[in-house]
């Protein structure tokens, strides 16, 4: 666990002392001070908070939820962003879908067939209730309030009821996910697939052997549906087959992980090949997933590891056909790596402060593509919304380093403490993105939060001791 302390104190450092300078253009004492401020304002606003959430108790999580759902609507209304990218490419297959044409809407789903599982979703819901874009950017931000209820419950079921109310707080706060709730992105409902598998896999632990057969072919099921929206969620098959065996030792529970695993691995391959025969039957696209591309444009020294039209040419050379498309682009990412070995290490740490260390994505993606035109004047306006969101996360990355020390003997942070450092190690060969952090902070908010409650400035004194002897 100690190491895990060391990563976030890294991952804190390359934040504030290399990626914020960049994307704000501020010195960091500037942020050091910010932080600072807003660290104290939270360490002496807690017993208020305690009060309000002791008297509210019964109701504290529908006020939350009701404040979090009026911040995202009065955001979305306020600025109205425009898709752009994928989120328009996610519209546009959606609202075919929804009048009956499934044909691809473009090729790169043959590369990508992942492209279409959010829009095949998507574009059912245009078709019972009309397609739009404010309809799109709504169901976003309801999947983005359903996410809420369920970090309340994984809080509850790694902590306690006042650490679930306080990461309630924090999620239903978040700017980052306030703003990016507003666009036709695949996250939120992905993450929604995804913490519901995770919560099926601690219920099927926690139950009767009747009720785990259950609970497991629920987790296989939900894993199957995130993975048909995003590919990484393949990694939670390996996390919770990890996890699951620290648990189940703990909990002196002999043979029950490997019953538990095997249905979950038959009901997720089951789920898979259903949902690959009637979307196949639907769009004509196969389900198929690879690394090859993806690791090619991680191995990019001049693109930053970021996506670019130069590597995009490969898609156009090979017709888009999948198999040579992504066999060609393995071959070219290690012949990168074989050539420039030293710089291909550098490029690691530029994706560590990348990935962990810009929140601002959530402004590029919805505020700077808006249809408010006024807000478009105001630079002063985009400025504070950056430093806001920078320094919220930062606080956010602080408190669960707190977290991960207040958290050393608890076995419940372990899926957590998985989900994020799968993520942290994958990407070290992946394109990445800022807004690829998402599910992995968002499993980190409950430790954060446990980190907030138990927090004093003392703690600083024992957490520098803590990283000494380790």
């Amino acid at each position: 666990m100690k190491h895990n302390i060391i990563i976030f104190l890294y991952l804190f450092f390359i934040a504030l002392f290399q990626r914020t300078i960049i994307i704000t253009n501020y010195p960091t004492y500037v942020f050091t001070i910010l932080m600072g401020l807003f660290i104290l304002f939270i360490v002496k606003s807690r017993k208020y908070i305690a009060y309000i959430i002791d008297k509210h108790k019964d109701t504290f999580v529908f006020m939350l939820f009701c404040v979090g759902l009026i911040l995202r609507i009065l955001y979305y209304f306020i600025v109205k962003p425009m898709p752009c990218s994928d989120f328009l490419f996610y519209h546009q297959y959606a609202t075919n879908i929804s009048n009956g044409i499934f044909s691809p809407l473009d090729k790169t789903c043959l590369i990508f067939p992942h492209r279409v599982g959010f829009s095949l979703l998507l574009g059912l819901v245009y078709f019972l209730i009309g397609a739009s874009f404010t309809k799109g950017s709504l169901i976003n931000i309801l999947f983005s309030m359903i996410n809420l209820l369920l970090i309340y419950i994984l809080a509850l079921k790694m902590y306690d009821k006042h650490t679930a109310n306080v990461v309630s707080i924090l999620y239903a706060l978040w700017p980052a996910q306030i703003m990016y709730s507003s666009v036709i992105a695949s996250e939120n409902l992905f993450i929604t697939f995804f913490l519901t598998a995770v919560l099926f896999f601690i219920e099927s632990i926690d139950n009767t052997p009747s009720k785990n057969i259950i609970f497991s072919l629920l987790c296989g099921i939900f894993i199957a549906l995130a993975q048909r929206i995003r590919p990484v969620a393949q990694m939670l098959i390996l996390v919770l087959f990890i996890s699951g065996f620290v648990i189940i030792k703990i909990k002196k529970k002999n043979g029950f992980i490997e019953k538990t695993y095997l249905i979950i691995l038959v009901s997720f391959i089951i789920t898979i090949l259903i949902m690959n025969a009637v979307i196949k039957f639907l769009t004509g696209v196969p389900l198929r997933w690879s690394i090859g591309y993806n690791f090619m444009v991680g191995t990019n020294l001049k693109s930053h590891d970021v996506y670019n039209n130069k590597d995009a040419l490969i898609l156009g050379k090979y017709n888009y056909d999948f198999k040579k498309v992504h066999k060609e682009s393995f071959k070219i990412a290690i012949e990168r790596i074989k050539l420039h070995p030293k710089g291909f290490l550098k490029l690691i740490e530029e994706k560590i402060a990348i990935l962990w260390g810009d929140e601002t994505c959530s402004i590029n993606w919805s505020f700077t593509q808006r249809a408010n035109l006024k807000l478009s004047r105001n630079t002063l306006i985009k400025e504070f919304l950056i430093i806001y969101v920078q320094v919220f996360y930062l606080v956010l990355l602080f408190f669960i380093i707190f977290g991960l020390l207040f958290s050393l003997k608890k076995d419940s942070i372990i899926i957590s403490v998985l989900v994020f450092l799968i993520h942290f190690l994958s990407y070290f060969l992946l394109e990445v993105q800022s807004r690829y952090h998402y599910p992995a902070i968002i499993f980190l908010l409950p430790i954060a939060a446990y980190g907030m409650k138990d927090f004093k400035l003392e703690c600083l004194k024992n957490f520098l001791k803590c990283i000494q002897r380790s």
